[in-house]
């Protein structure tokens, strides 16, 4: 390894927690996805982990981000 990998963390870990029945937040160290299909909507698949914090909501039928 060189100096710029001894900085780069590759290891990604989550927590979920559900606020009450219809909200959930999410937090950790990844690769964030959002959207539906083989790629993420605002961020390609390949880039190193990152901290994200994310809330859920069921409304109905559909899940907003």
């Amino acid at each position: 390894m060189n100096q710029i990998d001894n900085k780069i963390s590759y290891f990604s870990y989550s927590a979920n927690y559900n606020l009450s029945k219809f909200f959930s937040t999410e937090f950790g160290n990844g690769t964030h996805f959002i959207g539906n299909g083989y790629r993420s909507m605002l961020l390609s698949n390949n880039h190193t982990p990152y901290p994200y914090l994310s809330f859920t909501t069921n409304l109905w039928k559909v899940k907003v981000l």
